[in-house]
């Protein structure tokens, strides 16, 4: 079957030379305005655009190459053109064009170049799609995580600063890149600087960029993040931890969109849409005199908290078995089944790590499992199945209370241990034993109340 190529050129002998050049290949679709190239590609989904650098009319080839980026972030596009120069070349690989060729030298060199990038495709939406799975996006149909999409939805409307907010492992950058995916700024690749490995001394340099000789060991020109992420977002995480001294040029970087680069004099312009990521709680930072209020103020133009998982239990389920799929999907083992019991004990235990923890844990248990069903030993609490430490103080205690401590420690390692021998199944346990299964349920919830208790 031929690939389709949609070839956006206002030069019509090109155009015929490329489809008699390629007609055995590839079938061409064909437009000499960006209008029609954008309404072609709406219509046609092609494998491949070849688009010029220089159209007529108001709008020229890269602006073109960032509206289809924006419809199709995985389009590999091809921009041509009769005048090449390094800087444009330069300018269009950072907007996201997979290559840049002269017209002229050799057409078998541009044949081979998008056969290349028809190869490519299915692999690179295939990355993206488990870009997207890596962490579990958003999955869960909680009432906070409703809020969370709603938000960056209305987020990616704007270019005002976001302030995110969370504990360590809820998803935070998650959310910073889905604002970013959703935006008009989508075609160009989010930068990302991570505040607490910076100290104030490579704040500048790292920001801002530097001249050749601006400091020592300085021995090359170097651009900063905030101009490679000019006309892009710029993700600050921790930005709690960024130096109190360094935070005024931060300040007036978002203020005034200029800055100068360490060592330089020229003033330089960016358009920046900043996200801003912390797990402190800022105005206490602003209370203890390490962060300042007017720089709180100006990210948290939009707020968005990124909820715990102690918030959102009933995610817990759906999460974990998306965690347990991908990996043994990565290790190639069939998916073990999870019983309720199990499920229960999930949702109750305290996961102060939160969703990074709890996909840590799924991969541990895929290992350990390699199909099959989950089993208690494999969870957290293998220390309560052991003999209960301490038998003889009971006697200390008056009658009714040793008893009842007794009683407990013996039901709960009874019901465990016939959970273990029957896989889990707490019907059957229940059956077996003589019990009710809401007593099951009970012991199991105790468990990681317990564990949450000892944390």
């Amino acid at each position: 079957m031929k690939r389709n190529v949609l070839l956006i050129d206002d030069n019509t002998i090109f155009i015929d030379d490329f489809k008699a050049y390629t007609r055995d290949i590839f079938q061409v679709l064909s437009a000499t305005s960006a209008g029609d190239g954008l309404t072609l590609m709406r219509m046609h989904d092609p494998d491949v655009v070849l688009l010029d650098l220089l159209l007529k009319g108001s709008e020229n080839g890269l602006e073109v190459l960032q509206k289809i980026l924006h419809m199709d972030p995985d389009m590999p596009v091809i921009m041509v053109t009769d005048f090449p120069d390094h800087k444009t070349a330069v300018e269009a690989m950072q907007l996201g064009a997979v290559h840049y060729t002269s017209k002229a030298p050799n057409m078998e060199t541009l044949k081979a170049v998008i056969e290349q990038q028809v190869q490519m495709l299915p692999w690179r939406r295939l990355y993206r799609e488990q870009q997207d799975q890596k962490f579990g996006e958003f999955i869960g149909e909680s009432e906070t995580m409703q809020k969370v999409r709603a938000k960056i939805d209305r987020a990616a409307l704007t270019d005002m600063p976001v302030l995110i907010t969370g504990d360590s492992g809820t998803g935070k950058e998650l959310v910073a890149n889905a604002i970013h995916r959703k935006s008009q700024r989508a075609s160009r690749a989010m930068h990302t600087v991570n505040c607490s490995t910076l100290s104030a001394n490579l704040f500048e340099s790292e920001f801002f960029g530097h001249e050749r000789g601006a400091f020592t060991n300085a021995y090359k020109f170097q651009r900063g993040k905030f101009e490679m992420a000019d006309h892009s977002t710029l993700f600050l995480d921790e930005i709690g931890e960024l130096p109190l001294e360094s935070q005024p040029k931060i300040l007036e970087a978002i203020e005034y969109k200029r800055y100068w680069r360490l060592g330089g004099e020229q003033v330089m312009h960016s358009d920046v849409r900043l996200i801003a990521a912390t797990n402190r709680d800022l105005e206490e930072l602003i209370e203890e005199g390490s962060f300042r209020k007017d720089l709180y103020y100006r990210l948290k133009v939009i707020e968005i908290h990124v909820p715990s998982l102690t918030e959102r239990r009933e995610d817990i389920p759906s999460l974990a078995r998306h965690f347990l799929e991908l990996a043994c999907r990565e290790i190639r083992c069939p998916i073990p089944s999870i019983p309720p019991a199990v499920m229960t004990y999930w949702q109750n235990k305290p996961w102060p790590g939160n969703v990074r923890q709890l996909r840590h844990k799924m991969e541990e248990i895929a290992l350990e499992s390699f199909g099959g069903t989950v089993s208690f030993e494999q969870l957290d609490h293998k220390q309560d199945l052991a003999p209960t430490p301490g038998y003889q103080d009971v006697f200390n205690l008056p009658y009714a209370e040793a008893k009842r401590i007794l009683v407990e420690n013996f039901t709960r390692d009874y019901i465990l241990r016939a959970l273990r021998k029957n896989n889990n199944n707490v019907v059957k346990t229940a059956n077996e034993i003589g019990v009710n299964r809401t007593t099951i349920y009970r012991i199991l919830k105790n468990l990681s109340q317990g564990d949450q208790a000892k944390k």
